[in-house]
């Protein structure tokens, strides 16, 4: 038997003595669909009684408090002239409402007469169809959800009039500020003219300041021979019109034109030296001594033989 099975027998028997005690359990086929049946309903109703067992002790609290306020309600009708014909009609406690009766023979207390007004009063306050206990409950609450709405409708007109003093609290800042930007408006004449000649000294003091600066670097370009180098180019008579080195107007030596021309000759230069350094840095490997230049070169073909005699040796290996 599966054990899964079993252990489900084992609760579902358990149950059933439970239920049958002392009388024999009638017999049923065991077989995994009896035992899943029996097993889903032993376990639904454990789980009944068990509710069952934790609202018991609550409704037999709440018996006992009905019954308590009954009691008390049935002396207050006796106090107030309304009698009961038994003040316990059965054995729970409860006075049947049919029994309840008004003394007519017994003058009514001032306090009961006080409640029939306020009652009263109050039936007609809240505009009430009838008198009835149900009636009053519904139009208590119907007065309690209209203060809700009132206390609501308060609290967001608080809310609007906060926002009111913030907005206008920033009114007023910002009214504040355009008076000031308005009477800085009225002074700028004065400070921009004050402005503008200062910053008319300024650039001039830097205007001849670049302007010594500028002589002092044009004196290094005429040490570096730059601009005498553009002088020579014009003055000689061996310049060909045609050629395209020749400038009839130089320009300035540190010009971005002539930095141009400068670059593209050198990269000109670059490209033609190219195979010249290629040719040479094959001989730079070279000794320098002719006899050092031969015993590399017999060095080189008595590797070369060793590399032949390994790959002819490697080859017969293979085959």
């Amino acid at each position: 038997m599966d054990p899964n099975m079993e252990q489900q027998l084992q609760v579902v028997l358990s149950w059933l003595k439970s239920i049958y005690k002392a009388r024999p359990i009638p017999q049923f086929e065991v077989n995994p669909v009896t035992v899943s049946v029996l097993y889903a309903l032993a376990r639904r109703n454990q789980t009944a009684e068990r509710d069952a067992a934790l609202l018991l002790p609550d409704l037999t609290q709440k018996t006992q408090e009905y019954i308590k306020d009954t009691n008390r309600l049935h002396e207050i009708l006796q106090a107030t002239g309304v009698t009961a014909s038994s003040s316990v009609a059965n054995q729970s406690g409860l006075i049947p409402p049919a029994t309840i009766t008004l003394d007519t023979t017994r003058s009514p207390p001032s306090s009961l007469e006080t409640s029939l007004q306020v009652l009263t009063h109050l039936a007609m306050s809240l505009q009430l169809k009838d008198t009835s206990l149900s009636t009053y409950m519904l139009a208590l609450a119907d007065l309690e959800l209209q203060h809700q709405r009132l206390a609501t409708s308060k609290l967001e007109f608080a809310h609007m009039q906060k926002d009111m003093a913030r907005k206008s609290q920033d009114a007023l800042k910002q009214l504040d500020k355009a008076r000031h930007s308005l009477s800085n408006i009225t002074r700028t004449p004065v400070t921009a003219a004050s402005t503008r000649m200062a910053e008319a000294q300024y650039y001039q003091s830097k205007a001849d300041e670049y302007q010594v600066t500028l002589e002092e670097l044009q004196d290094v370009l005429s040490a570096t021979g730059l601009y005498n180098e553009a002088e020579t180019q014009v003055k000689s008579p061996d310049m060909d019109p045609m050629d395209d080195t020749f400038d009839p107007d130089p320009l300035p030596a540190l010009s971005h034109t002539r930095l141009t021309q400068l670059a593209d000759k050198l990269v000109a230069l670059q490209a033609q030296t190219a195979p010249h350094m290629q040719t040479l840095q094959s001989y730079r490997d070279l000794p320098p001594d002719l006899s050092l230049a031969r015993v590399r070169i017999e060095e080189a073909k008595l590797e070369l033989a060793r590399l032949d005699e390994a790959l002819a040796a490697a080859t017969t290996h293979i085959l």
